[in-house]
């Protein structure tokens, strides 16, 4: 990198930005070299008791166990101890990038009553240049803003900085059930633009639950990040395609499926809100796409905090809630070092309804709460769950 560590100290919270996390992202997606590579290798059986022991409370079969294949658990509190010691890296690195010091000037303002450079942040990033290789920064100021906002795949290293996520919103409404549109298509925002980053900004889609699949924003990028923003919507609130992304200090708000995709997500220090779904629906937090057994792709929600919104809480248990289901044939999520407050139903975990996948993999690690209990979890031969509640 050229800026030396000094220079990096002294840059301010506006400035955490693609540019500087883009050099780090190798630190930040060791995890899921690291979690993700524990999945099924060849049959065999377990080599310590006490896993097995702790699988079988969960309420696994030996064909069940027989299907995690011959991890010894030594091998397995080694991939867990890697993957805790590239979190704090990644964790210190933040707090180095969110330090105090002078604001970055942004290169455009977007006011809507016309003091800024443009009025429509559509019309800021059209002015942007095309294929830029530095930060561009674009400060939105308060307000709520009716547009649909695209990030073509030229569009690269856009970085969208508002005023608060209660001030700065950016809506829509276009949904699956409404418009008769594929999900890619709903999306408020969508960012195909490599080293995109957003700050202190909420993304919403407003179609509701009885519209069905309708996101607030869909990412598919290399390299792109979030920043105490906010995603709000019912099903398919953010869907993550594809990419290597990063959402810290965020909120998600949503039904079904609401983080959803096949990217290389991680989610640290954020707030997932579970909503109340259409009455005899069930939530799911997340439904992750890995179709490729060699792919590095999963969902990681580590030291999050899952609850229900007030509307949610009212219902008590006539609304059933899992951690989420396997959207792909090798769909990986792993749940940790969090506080899980909804109570979440025993299972953990759901199937899609007639689906026959190969080999989903789900792991639960070293969560708190009413919803981390994972002694009398029972699931599908179809499915593997590891869970560790300490």
């Amino acid at each position: 990198m050229s800026k030396n560590f000094q220079d990096l100290k002294s840059e301010s919270s506006s400035k955490l930005t693609a540019h500087l996390l883009a050099a780090n992202f190798s630190l930040a997606f060791r995890i899921f070299r690291t979690f993700f590579t524990i999945s099924a290798l060849p049959l065999g059986k377990l080599e310590q008791p006490s896993l097995s022991l702790l699988l079988h409370r969960r309420g696994f079969d030996d064909a069940v166990l027989v299907r995690f294949g011959s991890i010894a658990c030594s091998k397995l509190r080694q991939t867990l101890s890697e993957a805790m010691t590239w979190l704090i890296v990644i964790t210190v690195w933040l707090t180095v990038l969110t330090g105090t010091g002078d604001s970055q000037q942004p290169r455009a303002i977007v006011a809507q009553d016309g003091s800024g450079d443009c009025t429509t942040i559509t019309a800021a990033i059209f002015a942007f240049p095309n294929h830029s290789v530095e930060p561009y920064y674009i400060k939105v100021k308060n307000g709520t803003y009716h547009e649909y906002v695209q990030i073509e795949k030229w569009k690269t290293n856009i970085v969208l900085i508002g005023e608060g996520t209660e001030n700065t919103v950016i809506t829509g409404n276009k949904s699956f059930g409404g418009d008769g549109i594929r999900t890619l298509y709903t999306a408020t925002v969508s960012v195909k633009g490599q080293g995109f980053t957003a700050q202190d900004i909420t993304f919403t889609n407003e179609a509701g639950p009885w519209k069905y699949q309708a996101a607030a924003l869909v990412a598919e990028a290399e390299y792109i990040s979030f920043y105490r923003c906010r995603f709000e919507g019912y099903q398919d609130t953010l869907y993550t395609r594809f990419g290597k992304q990063f959402y810290r200090d965020c909120q998600v708000l949503g039904t079904i499926d609401f983080i959803c995709g096949d990217a290389t997500a991680v989610f640290q220090n954020s707030i997932i809100e579970v909503r109340a779904p259409i009455l005899g629906q069930f939530n799911t937090i997340t439904a992750q796409k890995r179709e490729e057994e060699g792919e590095a792709t999963g969902i990681v929600l580590q030291n999050c905090t899952i609850k229900a919104t007030p509307e949610l809480e009212k219902m008590g248990k006539i609304v059933t809630t899992y951690l989420g289901r396997p959207w792909g044939n090798y769909s990986r999520t792993v749940v940790m070092q969090s506080d899980i407050e909804l109570l979440i139903n025993p299972n953990g975990w759901i199937e899609f309804t007639n689906e026959t996948l190969i080999r989903p993999y789900y792991m639960e690690y070293m969560n708190r709460g009413e919803g981390a209990n994972t002694i009398y979890t029972c699931m599908s031969k179809n499915l593997f769950v590891f869970g560790v509640c300490i």
